[in-house]
């Protein structure tokens, strides 16, 4: 449960970040924390039966990652039945997009804690960059959900602010040089 209530921290912080400071459409929406925090603590319900895949793992074995993701949206669905009936699409790309983003964030900070510990193998901080290029393309991953225009530029504001904490945990790195 430690990484979903980090997941569920980070969705905040982003959420009330992005709404202190850009967006007006997200003051508007403040009803959508709760569910932004529900969708953070389930996230990653299917690994109660699948158990964590480590995501250096699935960038390794691509076609295993794609079994996996089929196989935990199938157990989650049930899980999520009722958050998603309630939300139309726009909060539905916001939500997840949020979501998605503090999870990346925590997976990379959890990446620099090991290297930090001194794991020196180069597949952390190659994970590290690649939430980077991950964050980078945010809009992208949910666009098949098909939002509006606001429902897309809250999630770029989103994505400025996860670009911050991305630059921040990278300093993390305690340089042995």
């Amino acid at each position: 449960i430690g990484h979903s209530a980090r997941v569920a921290n980070l969705s905040l912080i982003i959420f009330n970040y992005v709404e202190a400071n850009f967006s007006k459409e997200l003051k508007s929406m403040r009803y959508l924390k709760g569910d932004i925090l529900e969708y953070a603590l389930k996230h990653d319900f299917g690994e109660v039966y699948l158990n964590d895949t480590p995501s250096i793992i699935k960038q390794q074995f691509p076609a295993l990652d794609v079994e996996i993701k089929q196989a935990e949206e199938h157990l989650t669905r049930d899980e999520l039945e009722d958050l998603t009936n309630r939300l139309d699409k726009n909060e539905w790309f916001i939500i997840k997009s949020i979501v998605k983003l503090a999870d990346w964030l925590d997976a990379a900070y959890e990446c620099v804690t090991e290297i930090n510990l001194g794991n020196r193998n180069p597949v952390f901080a190659k994970f590290v960059n690649n939430v980077f290029v991950d964050v980078l393309n945010i809009g992208q991953k949910y666009a098949g959900l098909n939002p509006n225009s606001e429902a897309i530029a809250t999630v770029e504001k989103c994505k400025f602010c996860a670009i911050g904490i991305i630059n921040t945990i990278k300093e993390e790195i305690i340089d042995e040089q």
